[in-house]
């Protein structure tokens, strides 16, 4: 467990800066009861958030990890999200055969990881048992980018 997650367990707040930055349309986010303790505040030792005209993922400015022991390289945890965030579809094509048993065509991982539009053949190449109608809703949900079918 990160040192970050032990201090959320035992009744803390989120950590300083963890949310600095966060864009107006993502605030409710925050109160999201998926998210959020009991009491209705947030449960996290990490954010990331991108619009889609974002070039790059976004987190807190100004992290103040001085509380967290300093021999832990990763005190938050994030280390969770490298398999997204190291930037090639080659690391999640080999994690989804590892963990799902899933063999996935890095082509159609791309396209997914540089957000573009979902097409028919596009959710086909990662699923051959969906398809644009099967997503049209959940893709409006997340604001992603949907094409013609």
């Amino acid at each position: 467990m990160s040192r970050l997650a032990a201090h959320m367990l035992n009744g803390g707040r989120l950590w300083l800066g963890l949310l600095n930055g966060l864009q107006e349309q993502f605030e409710w986010l925050v109160r999201e009861p998926a998210f959020c303790y009991e009491k209705g505040e947030l449960e996290a030792t990490f954010a990331l958030w991108r619009q889609l005209t974002d070039d790059q993922w976004r987190a807190g400015r100004g992290i103040d990890f001085s509380r967290a022991e300093e021999e832990e390289d990763d005190p938050d945890g994030s280390w969770l999200l490298d398999i997204l965030c190291d930037g090639t579809a080659q690391e999640y094509v080999q994690y989804a055969e590892e963990v799902y048993e899933k063999v996935l065509a890095p082509a159609a991982v791309e396209y997914v990881l540089a957000l573009s539009p979902l097409t028919d053949s596009a959710i086909r190449a990662l699923n051959p048992a969906l398809g644009l109608a099967d997503l049209r809703d959940r893709a409006a949900e997340l604001s992603y980018p949907v094409g013609v079918e």
